[in-house]
């Protein structure tokens, strides 16, 4: 690709040639030359000084739009200039006036003919009203989730830093120690910083509140590009021991908790014992990039990471690019640096990279995907629904052809008849496109409280610019789409013809027959495809509902409680409230059992640790074997009913003055100790190791497997601690009631509170709840692809149903003389229907061909099915083609009721 001088223009991004082609075609003349050889100037300049194609190419599609409107005023004085000198200037101006009076006589002439025929009008605009309105909801989600930009500044500068696991290229979080030295050692971050999120009580006399907080080190605004409204941001030495105990508010809780005063900088907070200086009030709307849950505020780490070990990896990590460098730039620089630390410390480092991720699509997840297809799922809907009113613009024209035969012989010529009719389409997508707004706004609201809470931004979503005007092309080319057929087929008709009779059936005929049903053919086709695609998430969700967990969810209230760390700041003064608290849970009428983790099941988290068992050779670095690890009290075995299968599960007596003991799960015990019985035998987690020492811990019983973080999620070995030997400062009560666990929730939350009523706000929710919330992004598109493929159902079986009721009311005749020739109803039943069905199994056939095909992307989003999946395919051909055949029965049953005198008169 060329400019106009010459010069080269490959590296133009796509968008940006577009963008010129436009530029080109609608602004010609010496002024449109002049802009496009110094915008080409600009470009080249930017790409010399090592500017990003991409960026660039923004920058060039800007201001190319900004420029259009000018050029396209210059070209137009130009042609004024021009047309001036030879003396037609009046002339294109009586040609405009004229084209212009055209179309509003049609535009006049379509609202006149579609209100005289109310009912018709009505089941159109509604049929394209709900296919305009559900693509503008659904475009609205893809574009706040997808399209739109994250709320920083230079959004594409901001980057995701993983560690890299170079066996299986699986990214995970960072280690504090390898975080500092990326940080140090690179040379194209501007900013980094790394973070956990944690939760911190409100130490206040005797009032308890907990916050979500945000672990932070101090390049943190930084990164974001964001300037407290209030105080300041943190500042490089307040980080790890020693340095001061800082916190940064959210502006919600800020307002919340202190009416918005002005005066909090510089102010003390109490969190978990410890005064905080509040440095500073974050702006509104600060959201902290893939955390899920929003933030009240924000701390530095207390820990000293330099003791931490370079193989612990905890941290999420974030990083802002400097300018004009590419993300492929700096993965390279982050690799060499990381080369250096696994030539300096190769036995904390092996088999790890790293991995720099734009954070735009670390954040998007994988939704991506998910949205996509529900999008081309709605495309389909729209097309189906053209499909539909093009038949019933079919029908009409076909009405009209003595009408449009009288215009042909009066002098109006085919573009003079196309434009009419393509008129006429255009009034009524543009109607219906006016309702769809509004359908879509209705839609999006719906869309957005079914939303399962792990859709990114979906909350952010809004009817704005780029959606309306994606509803207004999304208008126009439905006029266009359901005009077009209809209009250029009619208008190629012999106008002799059409004058020849009274329009009904004449115009068309066979060949107005054979596109009405390839049209239908076009619908039931297209249901197929969103048919067999709902059929499979629903089969996907079926199967994933009969996966057992491994525990019985039914009557259990789960309680996150977090300990007053000022009042038990110990571990054995944790360990004796966790068992205190347990005898209290147990002694309550409406609590049969009770028990509690760090970590229960379905919360999200993954935790594990590698492994080395007593009398066998240490692993090498990076070897060891792998399981997930959670803290539990003995009874959590008894309250989840997880089976304990050989063995014991933990005893009171399990103190920390004992030697430390785990419980194993069937899967770890048959992969660590396969045909042996593993109870008595020792293993060390690295996590406890310190100075590299193992530290034993003895196996005495083995329990049940479960699925920690979902239905779907596989099973994996997990080995348990005995918290009585390890308490945490928080924990996760497991509480089995007798009842409806809903009704026992405030039974719980009293016992709690009754034991100490300084713990904060304990968090209630049950495992039934919870295990619903890991099922909610499924059932969400499932509900959506379910609804448009009930649609598709409806519309591909009314359109069957119109244009076999058509082909019968035009065949009247016919029928009546087959009929007086000893044709037996019967006969013309089975005709008629092996012509409606001919119709339904071609759609069915090409459906199931194209479902097939494109089934292959749902190949992620299903589970314990296969995208090929037999009963599927076969029981959506059935639904089909039976939704078909009772199309069919009311327009055969009237062709077999046709009496011969009374169809000879007909005509």
């Amino acid at each position: 690709m060329s400019d106009v001088n010459g010069r080269e223009l490959s590296s133009l991004p796509p968008l940006a040639r577009l963008s010129r082609a436009l530029f080109t075609a609608l602004a010609r003349g010496e002024s449109a030359e002049l802009t496009l050889a110094d915008l080409d100037d600009e470009f080249a300049e930017r790409i010399a000084a090592a500017d990003s194609p991409r960026a660039a190419g923004r920058a060039y599609r800007r201001q190319l739009i900004r420029s259009l409107v000018p050029a396209m005023r210059d070209a137009r004085a130009d042609r004024r200039r021009r047309a001036a000198r030879f003396g037609i200037g009046a002339s294109l101006d009586r040609d405009r006036a004229h084209a212009l009076r055209e179309a509003l006589q049609d535009a006049r002439y379509a609202v006149r003919s579609f209100a005289s025929s109310p009912g018709p009008t009505a089941v159109v605009l509604v049929t394209l009203a709900l296919g305009i309105g559900a693509n503008t909801a659904v475009f609205s989600v893809v574009n706040g989730v997808l399209l739109r930009p994250l709320p920083y500044p230079d959004p594409d500068r901001l980057v995701v830093l993983a560690t890299r696991d170079t066996q299986d290229g699986d990214t995970y979080t960072v280690s504090p120690l390898n975080f500092v030295d990326w940080s140090e050692m690179n040379e194209t971050l501007e900013a980094t910083y790394a973070w956990t999120s944690t939760i911190l009580t409100i130490t206040d006399g005797d009032r308890r509140e907990q916050v979500e907080a945000g672990d932070v080190s101090p390049g943190f605004l930084d990164v974001l590009g964001v300037t407290p409204i209030l105080g300041r941001g943190f500042l490089p030495d307040e980080l790890g021991p020693g340095s001061p105990a800082v916190a940064l508010l959210s502006h919600g809780f800020w307002e919340r908790r202190y009416g918005a005063d002005p005066g909090v900088p510089g102010s003390v907070i109490e969190l978990d014992g410890r005064p905080y200086e509040i440095i500073g009030v974050a702006p509104p709307g600060l959201e902290m990039p893939l955390a899920r849950t929003e933030k009240d505020l924000w701390v530095t780490p207390r820990d000293d990471w330099a003791a931490e070990a370079r193989d612990q990896v905890y941290l999420s990590a974030l990083g802002r690019l400097k300018p004009n460098v590419s993300l492929a730039r700096a993965q390279e620089d982050l690799s060499a640096v990381h080369a250096r630390l696994r030539a300096a410390y190769p036995n904390e480092t092996i088999d790890t990279g790293v991995a720099v991720v734009p954070l735009k699509s670390e954040a998007v997840g994988d939704v991506r995907l998910a949205l996509v297809v529900v999008l081309g799922a709605v495309a389909f809907l729209l097309l189906l629904a053209c499909a539909n009113v093009a038949n019933l613009f079919l029908a009409r024209a076909a009405g009209r052809g003595t009408e449009l035969g009288v215009r042909t012989a009066l002098g109006a010529g085919r573009g003079r008849l196309t434009r009419q009719l393509l008129t006429e389409s255009t009034v009524v997508a543009l109607v219906a496109g006016a309702l769809g707004v509004v359908v879509g706004w209705g839609g999006l609201r719906l869309l957005i409280a079914l939303a399962p809470d792990d859709l990114p931004r979906v909350a952010s979503a809004t009817l704005d610019p780029t959606v309306l005007a994606f509803s207004t092309l999304a208008t126009i080319v439905t006029g266009v789409l359901f005009g077009a057929v209809p209009a250029l087929y009619a208008t190629r008709r012999d106008p002799v013809r059409m004058l020849r009779g009274t329009g009904r059936g004449q115009v068309g005929g066979h060949g107005l027959r054979r596109l009405r049903e390839g049209l239908v053919v076009a619908e039931i086709a297209s249901a197929v495809v969103l048919v067999v695609g709902a059929g499979l998430l629903a089969r996907s969700f079926g199967a994933m509902l009969s996966v057992d967990p491994g525990f019985d969810e039914s009557n259990l209230v789960l309680a996150e409680i977090h300990v007053p760390q000022d009042r038990y700041p110990e571990r054995e003064q944790r360990a004796e409230f966790y068992r205190g608290l347990m005898e209290a849970l147990e002694a309550s009428p409406a609590v049969v059992a009770a028990g509690g983790a760090w970590n229960a099941p379905m919360n999200g988290a993954v935790a594990n640790t590698g492994l080395q068992l007593e009398g066998e050779p240490r692993p090498e670095p990076g070897q060891a074997p792998l399981a997930e690890f959670r803290i539990a009290t003995g009874g959590y075995f008894d309250a989840l009913r997880i089976p304990v299968l050989a063995g014991r599960s933990f005893l009171p007596s399990d103190t920390r003055d004992q030697p430390r003991r785990v419980v194993v799960s069937r899967l770890l015990a048959e992969e660590m100790w396969p045909g042996e019985n593993p109870v008595g035998r020792r293993v060390s987690l690295n996590i406890l190791e310190t100075d590299g020492a193992p530290l034993w811990h003895e196996v005495v019983g083995v329990v049940g497997d479960v699925r920690l973080n979902g239905l779907d999620d596989p099973e994996r070995g997990v080995i348990y601690l005995a918290y009585s030997q390890l308490a945490q400062p928080w924990i996760t009560v497991t509480a089995r009631t007798l009842g409806d666990p809903a009704e026992n929730a405030a039974a719980v939350r009293d016992a709690i509170l009754a034991f100490e009523p300084l713990v904060p706000n304990p968090e209630i929710t049950t495992m039934s709840g919870r295990v619903a919330e890991t099922l909610a992004a499924r059932r969400f598109y499932l509900t959506l692809l379910g609804a448009f493929a009930a649609i598709a159902l409806v519309l591909a079986s009314v359109g069957t149903y119109g244009v076999l009721a058509y082909a019968v009311s035009s065949r009247t005749n016919e029928i009546g003389v087959r009929v007086a020739f000893g044709a037996s109803r019967r006969r013309i039943l089975g005709q008629v229907l092996i012509e409606g069905m001919r119709v339904a199994g071609l759609g069915v056939a090409i459906g199931l061909l194209g479902a097939w095909l494109l089934s292959r992307t749902l190949r992620s989003l299903v589970y314990g099915v296969s995208v090929g999946d037999p009963v599927t395919y076969v029981g959506v051909a059935v639904l089909l083609v039976v939704a078909a055949l009772l199309a069919c029965v009311v327009p055969a049953s009237r062709a077999a009721s046709v009496e011969p005198l009374d169809a000879l008169r007909y005509e």
